[in-house]
């Protein structure tokens, strides 16, 4: 299965003035899973560039939603199609 982790914020400034505390949570993670950033009062998804790819595990998850709070990190997983 393919993951993607998507990290809600409240809007695009929120996740701007938390970017820098985010990208050093992530940044010690490294694997095929993808980031996906919500900003909910735009309504926008943006996707982390694959340098930013990380190993969704339960260390990684546990760290971000002490972070972000729990409503706002979930992981979804995806068959992958042959």
């Amino acid at each position: 299965t393919k993951k993607e982790l998507w990290l809600q914020f409240d809007s695009k400034e929120d996740f701007k003035s938390r970017e820098r505390e985010l990208y050093e949570i992530i940044g010690a993670s490294e694997g095929n899973d993808s980031i996906v950033v919500y900003c909910r009062a735009e309504r926008a998804i943006k996707r982390l560039g694959i340098n930013r790819n990380v190993r969704a595990d339960s260390g990684l998850l546990s760290r971000l939603t002490n972070y972000l709070g729990e409503s706002c990190v979930k992981l979804i997983e995806k068959a992958i199609e042959n």
